[in-house]
Protein backbone atom coordinates (compact mmCIF):
# COMPACT_ATOMS: atom_id res chain seq x y z
CA UNK A 1 0.00 0.00 0.00
CA UNK A 2 1.26 3.34 -0.87
CA UNK A 3 1.50 5.65 2.17
CA UNK A 4 -0.95 8.34 1.00
CA UNK A 5 -3.47 5.85 -0.55
CA UNK A 6 -7.01 6.72 0.49
CA UNK A 7 -5.53 9.95 2.37
CA UNK A 8 -4.59 13.39 1.65
CA UNK A 9 -2.14 14.10 4.44
CA UNK A 10 -0.36 12.83 7.31
CA UNK A 11 -0.34 14.27 10.90
CA UNK A 12 2.14 13.38 13.05
CA UNK A 13 1.67 15.24 16.69
CA UNK A 14 4.21 14.98 19.11
CA UNK A 15 3.02 15.44 22.26
CA UNK A 16 5.43 16.00 25.91
CA UNK A 17 8.24 13.83 26.34
CA UNK A 18 8.09 10.71 26.83
CA UNK A 19 5.06 10.76 24.06
CA UNK A 20 7.24 11.81 21.06
CA UNK A 21 6.65 10.01 17.69
CA UNK A 22 9.84 8.97 16.17
CA UNK A 23 7.93 9.54 12.97
CA UNK A 24 8.62 13.09 13.37
CA UNK A 25 12.37 12.99 13.44
CA UNK A 26 12.53 10.97 10.67
CA UNK A 27 10.17 12.66 8.15
CA UNK A 28 11.59 16.44 9.69
CA UNK A 29 14.95 15.77 10.79
CA UNK A 30 14.10 17.47 13.92
CA UNK A 31 14.58 16.09 17.39
CA UNK A 32 12.24 16.58 20.56
CA UNK A 33 10.00 19.89 19.93
CA UNK A 34 7.42 18.82 22.10
CA UNK A 35 3.65 20.05 21.08
CA UNK A 36 4.32 19.92 17.48
CA UNK A 37 3.07 18.93 14.46
CA UNK A 38 4.16 17.76 11.34
CA UNK A 39 1.65 17.52 8.54
CA UNK A 40 2.93 15.84 5.55
CA UNK A 41 2.03 15.61 2.02
CA UNK A 42 2.91 14.16 -1.42
CA UNK A 43 3.94 18.01 -1.79
CA UNK A 44 5.96 18.62 1.20
CA UNK A 45 6.32 18.92 5.09
CA UNK A 46 4.50 21.81 6.68
CA UNK A 47 5.52 21.99 10.40
CA UNK A 48 3.33 23.66 13.13
CA UNK A 49 4.89 24.42 16.69
CA UNK A 50 4.23 26.46 19.50
CA UNK A 51 5.82 29.97 20.05
CA UNK A 52 8.86 28.62 21.89
CA UNK A 53 9.84 26.49 19.35
CA UNK A 54 10.32 29.03 16.46
CA UNK A 55 12.76 29.10 13.80
CA UNK A 56 12.64 29.83 10.32
CA UNK A 57 10.20 27.87 7.97
CA UNK A 58 8.12 26.86 10.80
CA UNK A 59 4.45 28.04 11.65
CA UNK A 60 3.91 28.57 15.43
CA UNK A 61 1.13 28.95 17.45
CA UNK A 62 0.43 30.60 20.34
CA UNK A 63 -2.63 28.52 22.01
CA UNK A 64 -4.42 25.64 21.27
CA UNK A 65 -7.33 27.39 19.69
CA UNK A 66 -4.51 29.07 17.07
CA UNK A 67 -2.78 26.23 16.57
CA UNK A 68 -6.64 24.58 15.79
CA UNK A 69 -7.18 27.32 13.58
CA UNK A 70 -3.87 26.83 11.26
CA UNK A 71 -4.67 23.05 10.85
CA UNK A 72 -8.51 23.18 10.32
CA UNK A 73 -7.31 25.76 7.19
CA UNK A 74 -4.55 23.33 6.25
CA UNK A 75 -6.52 20.01 6.26
CA UNK A 76 -10.19 21.28 6.02
CA UNK A 77 -12.32 18.33 3.69
CA UNK A 78 -9.20 15.81 3.54
CA UNK A 79 -8.58 12.75 4.56
CA UNK A 80 -6.11 12.39 7.31
CA UNK A 81 -3.40 9.86 8.47
CA UNK A 82 -2.52 9.38 11.75
CA UNK A 83 -0.19 7.42 13.57
CA UNK A 84 -2.15 5.39 16.12
CA UNK A 85 0.04 3.61 18.04
CA UNK A 86 2.49 7.06 18.87
CA UNK A 87 -0.98 9.19 19.58
CA UNK A 88 -1.99 9.93 22.77
CA UNK A 89 -5.56 9.07 22.97
CA UNK A 90 -6.78 12.42 24.20
CA UNK A 91 -4.92 14.16 20.95
CA UNK A 92 -6.89 11.13 18.84
CA UNK A 93 -10.28 12.19 20.19
CA UNK A 94 -9.63 16.13 19.39
CA UNK A 95 -8.87 15.82 15.75
CA UNK A 96 -11.53 13.02 15.32
CA UNK A 97 -13.87 15.80 15.89
CA UNK A 98 -11.90 18.09 13.70
CA UNK A 99 -10.86 15.74 10.32
CA UNK A 100 -11.46 12.28 9.27
CA UNK A 101 -8.42 10.17 10.44
CA UNK A 102 -7.07 6.78 9.09
CA UNK A 103 -4.31 4.97 11.00
CA UNK A 104 -1.41 4.96 8.92
CA UNK A 105 0.89 3.72 11.52
CA UNK A 106 1.98 0.29 9.70
CA UNK A 107 2.51 2.29 6.64
CA UNK A 108 4.94 4.65 8.24
CA UNK A 109 6.61 1.38 10.09
CA UNK A 110 6.82 0.32 6.67
CA UNK A 111 8.52 3.12 5.21
CA UNK A 112 11.15 3.15 7.77
CA UNK A 113 12.20 0.18 7.18
CA UNK A 114 13.15 0.04 3.28
CA UNK A 115 16.52 2.01 3.66
CA UNK A 116 17.58 4.81 1.36
CA UNK A 117 20.85 4.86 0.09
CA UNK A 118 21.78 7.39 2.16
CA UNK A 119 20.88 5.85 5.19
CA UNK A 120 22.40 2.44 4.60
CA UNK A 121 25.49 5.16 3.94
CA UNK A 122 24.99 6.26 7.50
CA UNK A 123 24.23 2.89 9.42
CA UNK A 124 27.53 1.48 7.83
CA UNK A 125 29.38 4.80 9.68
CA UNK A 126 28.01 4.08 12.65
CA UNK A 127 28.92 0.66 12.51
CA UNK A 128 32.40 1.42 11.48
CA UNK A 129 32.97 4.28 14.33
CA UNK A 130 31.04 1.88 16.68
CA UNK A 131 33.49 -1.02 15.82
CA UNK A 132 36.62 1.48 16.07
CA UNK A 133 35.57 3.26 19.73
CA UNK A 134 35.06 -0.27 20.95
CA UNK A 135 38.29 -1.71 20.33
CA UNK A 136 39.87 0.78 22.13
CA UNK A 137 38.00 0.81 25.28
CA UNK A 138 39.35 -0.83 28.34
CA UNK A 139 37.52 -2.52 30.91
CA UNK A 140 39.90 -3.53 33.55
CA UNK A 141 39.69 -2.00 36.49
CA UNK A 142 36.68 0.76 35.48
CA UNK A 143 33.24 0.98 36.34
CA UNK A 144 30.42 0.04 33.58
CA UNK A 145 29.45 4.35 33.90
CA UNK A 146 32.71 5.37 33.65
CA UNK A 147 33.07 2.85 30.64
CA UNK A 148 29.51 4.50 29.38
CA UNK A 149 31.05 8.40 29.48
CA UNK A 150 34.02 7.19 27.90
CA UNK A 151 31.98 6.02 24.91
CA UNK A 152 29.76 9.38 25.09
CA UNK A 153 33.53 11.22 25.00
CA UNK A 154 34.78 8.84 22.23
CA UNK A 155 31.22 9.83 19.61
CA UNK A 156 31.61 13.59 20.79
CA UNK A 157 35.03 13.33 19.29
CA UNK A 158 34.13 11.70 15.95
CA UNK A 159 31.46 14.34 15.87
CA UNK A 160 29.20 11.28 15.97
CA UNK A 161 25.84 11.52 18.95
CA UNK A 162 24.53 8.66 20.77
CA UNK A 163 21.44 7.18 18.76
CA UNK A 164 20.15 5.87 22.49
CA UNK A 165 21.36 6.25 25.71
CA UNK A 166 24.73 4.09 25.67
CA UNK A 167 24.03 1.00 27.72
CA UNK A 168 27.21 -0.46 29.59
CA UNK A 169 27.23 -4.13 31.60
CA UNK A 170 29.80 -6.41 31.88
CA UNK A 171 30.81 -8.60 34.81
CA UNK A 172 28.18 -9.76 37.45
CA UNK A 173 25.68 -7.14 35.52
CA UNK A 174 26.03 -8.53 31.82
CA UNK A 175 22.70 -10.75 32.13
CA UNK A 176 20.91 -7.45 32.98
CA UNK A 177 21.54 -4.74 31.00
CA UNK A 178 18.37 -2.60 31.74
Amino acid sequence: MELFEEIDAILIKNSSIPFIDENFFYFTGIEGMEESIAIITPDGIEIIAPLLEKRDGIIVYKSRKERDEILKKMLHGKKVGINGKAMVYEDYIHFKKMFDLVDVGKRLQMKRAIKSREEIKKIKKAVSITKEILKKIELEGRSERDVANEIKCMLAKKNAEEAFKTIVAFGKNSSMPH
